[in-house]
């Protein structure tokens, strides 16, 4: 989860599943907030638990509707990624 011009909250969670994720949104972000997320279906309830919920669908191509998109948490784990990728380098063996 990402606050925009604020904090990331990362865990690591069994699966994807609605019983996975949705207790770790309601611990964490206020009712009432505006949650952005891709199609995934376990999201799918966020409007029924209160949140200003909008969505982008990743498999159309579509990267943002109107104020709604992932890419600041997509930023996040690009960094990680890279910070990983950068600190464990194999060194090449030359023959």
């Amino acid at each position: 989860m990402a606050e925009r011009d604020g904090q990331v909250i990362t865990r690591v969670v069994p699966d994807a599943s609605i019983a996975s994720l949705i207790p770790h949104i309601t611990e964490n972000v206020t009712p009432g907030s505006t949650v952005s997320t891709d199609e995934w279906v376990s999201y799918k309830r966020l409007k029924k638990l209160g949140y200003n919920h909008g969505t982008v669908n990743h498999a159309d191509e579509e990267w943002a509707r109107d104020e709604h998109h992932t890419n600041t948490l997509e930023g996040f784990w690009s960094l990680v990624k890279r910070a990983i990728k950068g600190t464990h380098v194999v060194p090449q063996v030359s023959r």
